[in-house]
């Protein structure tokens, strides 16, 4: 579904989530990580994967239970507010 996201890094911590698509209609999302790769799932479907790598995005993602999710498409006004929430999944080598 896409290949890649952004992050946006705030204040305290946190973390936000750009994804370049309109999500598929789902009743939970979860972004599953390691210091290698992120994976997406809409309920139990995988939607996304592929590799990653930046250690201050991973801290941050782990020390998180739930994420928000801006979906903004390609050609369309960025979002005024978070359009979704992930649960955050952590897998492999934590270190």
């Amino acid at each position: 579904m896409f290949t890649e996201c952004d992050f946006l890094l705030g204040e305290n911590h946190g973390v936000t989530i750009v994804v370049p698509v309109k999500l598929p209609p789902a009743e939970t999302y979860t972004v599953s990580i390691s210091p290698r790769d992120v994976k997406f799932r809409a309920g139990h479907e995988p939607i996304a994967h592929f590799s990653f790598r930046c250690a201050e995005v991973f801290k941050r993602l782990s020390d998180a239970s739930q994420v928000g999710v801006v979906e903004c498409p390609a050609g369309e006004p960025f979002p005024d507010c978070i359009t979704a929430l992930a649960y955050v999944e952590l897998r492999g080598d934590h270190s």
